[in-house]
């Protein structure tokens, strides 16, 4: 019982990690262009 509860977790985890590089990578990819309006606006 206590493995399986710790497999559960364990891929809550992974998930959660996994939504957070989604989520890095969309910043980073809006915060170039945002960089690149900037410097063309200037």
């Amino acid at each position: 019982m206590g493995r399986m509860f710790f497999n559960i977790l364990a891929t809550f985890a992974e998930f959660e990690v996994d939504l957070l590089r989604l989520r890095t990578r969309e910043g980073m990819a809006v915060g170039g262009r945002r960089t690149v309006l900037i410097v063309m606006s200037r």
